[in-house]
């Protein structure tokens, strides 16, 4: 005779972990990426992650398009950095800019090999969520510059691995 949890009990707990696992080692991870990851069916998952944000363990940032999953300790003003950062164009962009300090358009497109149409909607993308501006010279965009240089960098350090 075991003493104990009941079965169910544990299975619950175990799954539980599992998720909370991954959204901690994945900040920002998108619904359909954890059940994928875990292997959850839809109702459980979705009833782990009803109690995990009902008892606040994981932050929960709900836009017009998507859901994401967050840690507890993420700072609110970090939640759309980590969204982009998630994203490996604005990611290898926002690099880009870092390690150059500023970049033209061009040299952006050059240094990413992708379409200038795709770049350009990679920035004002980047540049809508405030962080990066672009120079004007009569009207027409100079160079990109990141807003918040130390934040970025250590966001990209932190978590770079984790989002790959």
């Amino acid at each position: 005779m075991s003493v104990g949890l009941p079965k169910k009990t544990l299975q619950y707990n175990i799954r539980k972990s599992k998720v909370l696992e991954v959204i901690l080692r994945s900040p920002g991870v998108r619904y359909k990426q954890l059940q994928r990851i875990t292997g959850l069916p839809n109702g459980s998952l979705s009833y782990i992650l009803k109690k995990l944000e009902g008892s606040r363990c994981i932050i929960v940032n709900r836009s017009n398009y998507s859901t994401a999953y967050y840690p507890k300790g993420i700072k609110a003003a970090e939640l759309p950095l980590i969204e982009n950062l998630r994203n490996n164009i604005d990611r290898k962009i926002m690099q880009h800019i870092l390690n150059q300090g500023q970049s033209t358009f061009y040299d952006i497109v050059n240094h990413s090999k992708r379409a200038p149409s795709t770049i350009l909607w990679h920035l004002n993308r980047l540049k809508d969520n405030k962080l990066i501006i672009s120079t004007n010279h009569h009207g027409k965009p100079r160079a990109y510059k990141i807003v918040k240089r130390d934040t970025i960098s250590r966001i990209l350090s932190k978590h770079t691995r984790k989002f790959v």
